[in-house]
């Protein structure tokens, strides 16, 4: 499958998330999660 049209974007994200801060609003957890389903590469086409 060749990569889906959004493959930049979500590998910018993901190099830029930041595990100490996960979400808008101060959380008592940290860490960042990826889910990795081979066959929702094209999810969002």
């Amino acid at each position: 499958m060749n990569a889906a049209p959004f493959v930049r974007v979500t590998l910018e994200l993901l190099i830029a998330a930041a595990p100490s801060k996960p979400s808008a609003k101060p959380v008592q957890y940290i860490g960042i999660q990826l889910v990795i389903i081979p066959e929702f590469l094209g999810i969002g086409i």
